[in-house]
C-alpha cells in the first residue's frame, strides 16, 4: 500500500515529465526539487538517477551549466554503480554540452568521446547522430576542419535513417561553413548545390543560405532563383519562424539592387512581419545602403552584413535605402528613417554608414564625413567603413594641424575645410 509520501512524490514526478514535454524547463527544475524534499526511503536508484539527469538537462537547456554539472555528475555515478549504460551514455553527453556552454572544450570532447563508445556498443543511432553533431561542433571551433567534416557527414547519414530533417539540416549548414572558412562562399553553396541533388532537401532554410551566398557574390538572378524556391518553400510548410524574416529581407536586397523597388519594400513589409513575432532571433542580416555610383568607381558593397542588429532598426534602414535609391528627390524621407534605425542601434556602426551614404546622396560631405568618422569609431576594422570615411575626406587621416591650410588646396584653414567634421 502506497503511503502519502510516495504518492505526493509520484504526482510530482508526473508533473514534471509534463513540463518537461512542453519544454517548460524552469517549471521542471521546480517540480524536480519539490520531488527530492519528498523523496521516499523507498526510491530506487534508477529514480534518483532520472532526477539528477532531467535537472542536469534542463538546466543546461536554460544556459546554466554550472549549475547542471553536479547533477549530471550524480546521475552518472548512480548509472556506474548499476551498470546502466544507456543512463552513462545520455550523463556523458549532457556533461559534454555543458563543458561546452561553458567554452570548456577539451572536456567536452573527452564526455562527448565518452558517449559516442557506449552509444556505439548500445547501437544507439540517435545518440550517435546527436554526438557526432556536437563533436563536430567542438572540432569546427578548434579549426579541426577535417574530423568535423566527417562526424558532420556521419551524423547526417544518421538523421536520414533516423527521418530527422531538423538535424539533417544542422549537419548541411554545418560542413558548409566548413567550406566556407576554407573557400569563400562559392565553396559553400556548392555543399548546398549537393545537398538540392543528393539528399533531395529542398527546405527553404538551406535555399535561403544559398541564396544569400549567391547575393553576397553579386550573382543576383542566382540568388534570385534560390530565394524565390525558399518562398516557395516556405509558403508550402506554412511556416512561420524568424528564418523566415531574413528570406524575406535577401529577397528585398536583390529585388532593390535590379530596381525592382515597389517589390522591395513589400518584401520588407513580410521581413517586418515575422521580425515582429520573432524579436530576439540571433542572424546575420543584410543592410543595404544607399551608395551609387560609388560601388562601381571605387569597389564599395552595396550592403553591409551585420549580426544581431534589433530588427525594427534592419527594416527602416534598409527601406531608407530602397527610397533613396527609387527617388532621389526623396533622400530625407530616407534620411528620417535611417535617424530611426539610429535610435534603436546607437551602439552599432551601421546606421552611421547608412546615414554617412545617404547624405552624400544629398551632397553634404561635410555631414557624411561625421557619420562615417562614427562608424569608424565603433567598427575600426570594418574595410568598407575606412575606405568611405577616405572617400569623401582623403586628407582625414593626414597630420595637419588645425591651423594650417587644408591640403585639398583650398587656401582655407585645415580646421574650416577638410578637418571640420
Amino acid at each position: 500500500m502506497s503511503t502519502g509520501t510516495e504518492t505526493s512524490f509520484q504526482d510530482l514526478i508526473q508533473s514534471a515529465e509534463e513540463a518537461f514535454n512542453e519544454k517548460d524547463f524552469e517549471k521542471t527544475v521546480e517540480i524536480m526539487n519539490q520531488a527530492r524534499k519528498c523523496l521516499p526511503d523507498s526510491a530506487q536508484d534508477d529514480e534518483i538517477e532520472r532526477i539528477h539527469y532531467t535537472l542536469g538537462f534542463c538546466f543546461n537547456e536554460l544556459d546554466k551549466p554550472t549549475e547542471a554539472n553536479p547533477h549530471l555528475k550524480k546521475a552518472l555515478r548512480l548509472a556506474e554503480k548499476n551498470e546502466h549504460e544507456a543512463g552513462q551514455a545520455r550523463a556523458f553527453e549532457q556533461l559534454g554540452s555543458a563543458a561546452y556552454r561553458k567554452n570548456d572544450h577539451r572536456s567536452a570532447l573527452a564526455y562527448f568521446r565518452a558517449a559516442l563508445a557506449v552509444y556505439r556498443k548500445l547501437d544507439d543511432k540517435a545518440g550517435l547522430a546527436r554526438t557526432l553533431r556536437d563533436l563536430g561542433s567542438i572540432q569546427s571551433d578548434l579549426a579541426q576542419d577535417g574530423e568535423a567534416e566527417t562526424n558532420f557527414e556521419e551524423a547526417k547519414g544518421l538523421f536520414k535513417e533516423l527521418d530527422d530533417l531538423e538535424g539533417q539540416m544542422a549537419c548541411i549548414t554545418n560542413v558548409g561553413l566548413l567550406h566556407y572558412r576554407k573557400g569563400g562562399p562559392q565553396a559553400s553553396v556548392k555543399v548546398y548545390e549537393k545537398s538540392f541533388d543528393d539528399d533531395g532537401i529542398n527546405h527553404y532554410l538551406l535555399l535561403n543560405n544559398a541564396g544569400f551566398l549567391k547575393l553576397v557574390v553579386h550573382e543576383y538572378p542566382e540568388a534570385r532563383a534560390f530565394l524565390e524556391k525558399a518562398e516557395a518553400d516556405l509558403k508550402d510548410r506554412g511556416a512561420m519562424d524568424d528564418n523566415a524574416a531574413l528570406l524575406y529581407l535577401n529577397l528585398a536586397v536583390v529585388e532593390a539592387l535590379e530596381k525592382s523597388f515597389e517589390e522591395a519594400m513589400g518584401h520588407l513589409d513580410e521581413a517586418k512581419k515575422y521580425f515582429d513575432e520573432y524579436p530576439d532571433g540571433r542572424a546575420v542580416e543584410l543592410i543595404l545602403c544607399a551608395n551609387g555610383p560609388e560601388v562601381k568607381e571605387n569597389g564599395f558593397e552595396p550592403f553591409l552584413v551585420v549580426e544581431d542588429a534589433h530588427k525594427d532598426g534592419v527594416i527602416a534602414m534598409n527601406k531608407a535605402a530602397v527610397i533613396a535609391r527609387q527617388d532621389e528627390k526623396r533622400v530625407d524621407e530616407a534620411i528620417a528613417l535611417a535617424e530611426e534605425a539610429l535610435g534603436h542601434n546607437r551602439d552599432m556602426a551601421y546606421p552611421y554608414y547608412g546615414l554617412g551614404w545617404l547624405y552624400m546622396r544629398k551632397g553634404d560631405s561635410q555631414k557624411a564625413t561625421t557619420y562615417f568618422k562614427r562608424a569608424a569609431g565603433l567598427d575600426s576594422q570594418n574595410e568598407a567603413i575606412r575606405k568611405a570615411l577616405q572617400t569623401v575626406n582623403p586628407y582625414i587621416d593626414q597630420k595637419v594641424g588645425r591651423n594650417e591650410p587644408c591640403p585639398c588646396g583650398s587656401g582655407k584653414k585645415f580646421k574650416k575645410c577638410h578637418g571640420k567634421a
